[in-house]
């Protein structure tokens, strides 16, 4: 007998569903979103237990797509998993007045979109969901692309004497303006300025610190990868400077131009000419 339907008297409609409902009351799914990272495909299986009345992850099952993304990200001091584990324990006592289990197994599936579906199966059940049955996204990531990886680790070397150009770069100007393909960093006051630069800069894109989206701000893809060819797509903070500054590389310019516009909302990454 299986442990639904050991339990099927505890259910008043549609197992799957109510199981569903227990499982978002306790804000599983959302702990298994926060544990995939900000972006990134994710097709994996969380193993949990109960251990001395304490709910544990056990394993994450999890292969490398080919097209890049599968597993979570590192963890390696346990913080996001940590949540993952109160979420359950959480989900273990709102279950514990009807369908009971003491050990357990949930399917996640994200895609490109950070579009999340899970399988949650107890006890005997668990056996029952495999690896190679959960769905598959359709595309990867554009930051977790085998090639757009395989540029940044050959120009790493570019990467970080752009880095080391940009860092250099003093931040303390006090107007900026784009135009005409033409960055102008004014020191002081506009009308009485101390100081005024004049680079050649070309926009990148825009990063919306709110909702975490990466937008390109180019008429047309700067190079071949596929990262290039997407109009917009969830990212990291981390991400987004990657990305530029190993485009700024590619494109053989010094430094990398980043500031916050429409209100602090914004960040504009552009690629500049010129110590």
């Amino acid at each position: 007998m299986s442990w639904l339907e050991r339990n099927a008297s505890f259910f008043h409609g549609d197992p799957l569903e109510e199981i569903n409902r227990f499982v978002r009351a306790a804000g599983v799914d959302r702990s298994l979103n926060e544990f995939s990272g900000v972006f990134g495909v994710r097709r994996f299986i969380i193993h949990f237990s109960r251990t001395n009345g304490v709910t544990k992850v056990t394993e994450i099952e999890s292969v490398r797509l080919s097209h890049g993304g599968g597993p979570p990200p590192p963890d390696p001091e346990r913080q996001a998993v940590k949540v993952v584990e109160q979420c359950l324990e959480r989900l273990y006592m709102n279950m514990a007045v009807g369908p009971v289990w003491q050990e357990g197994a949930i399917g996640f599936v994200r895609d490109v979109d950070n579009n999340c579906s899970i399988a949650p199966f107890f006890d005997e059940d668990k056996h029952l969901l495999l690896l190679n049955k959960l769905p598959l996204p359709d595309e990867g990531h554009p930051l977790e692309d085998p090639e757009y990886r395989k540029v940044v680790a050959m120009m790493e070397s570019q990467i970080d004497t752009v880095w080391a150009r940009t860092s250099a770069m003093s931040p303390e100007w006090d107007v900026w303006d784009i135009q005409n393909g033409k960055l102008r960093l004014i020191f002081g006051s506009p009308d009485f300025p101390t100081e005024v630069w004049r680079r050649e800069v070309k926009v990148l894109g825009t990063f919306d610190l709110g909702r975490q989206i990466w937008a390109w701000e180019v008429d047309s893809p700067l190079f071949s990868e596929n990262v290039y060819r997407w109009e917009y797509f969830f990212s990291s903070w981390e991400g987004a400077m990657e990305l530029s500054v190993l485009t700024t590389a590619r494109l053989n310019a010094n430094w990398l131009f980043v500031s916050e516009v429409e209100g602090g909302e914004v960040a504009l990454f552009a690629a500049v000419w010129g110590d």
